[in-house]
């Protein structure tokens, strides 16, 4: 485990945010669409995603593609993107895949600069052995 463990990584992001969708026209969709992200939009709602990919307790995988699919439905951006791609990099973390917790990363400092992304990374660099000494 790194420096600063997940829990107080998530504690420095707001880990008690709500994932709520910005004020966005609403589109028509239909059954293809979801279908095409490869869910279906009936068996799994918003609401059920968000606590599946922000929980600690949720299995890697589950998390990882509750994650997912909150990306796909681009409802969000800024900051609460920067938490879902947080939370997906926390996911990444559990199952030891160190070049998906630097990707996400990454891409969540680009939104929102936070010093517990960068030790997430950092952690992530040193634990996949490329941390380089200087």
């Amino acid at each position: 485990m790194s420096a600063l463990s997940r829990p107080a990584c998530a504690e420095r992001l707001g880990k008690r945010d709500r994932l709520e969708p910005q004020a966005q026209p609403r589109q028509q969709t239909n059954a293809s669409q979801f279908g095409a992200w490869g869910f279906d939009a009936p068996a799994q709602s918003r609401a059920q995603l968000g606590p599946l990919c922000t929980s600690e307790d949720t299995p890697a995988d589950k998390q990882i593609d509750a994650c997912n699919k909150i990306i796909a439905l681009k409802v969000f951006s800024g900051e609460k993107l920067a938490t879902v791609y947080f939370w997906r990099a926390v996911g990444w973390n559990k199952k030891g895949y160190y070049a998906q917790v630097i990707a996400d990363t990454t891409k969540a400092l680009r939104l929102k600069p936070d010093q517990a992304l960068y030790n997430m990374r950092g952690s992530a660099y040193y634990d996949k052995g490329k941390l380089a000494a200087k």
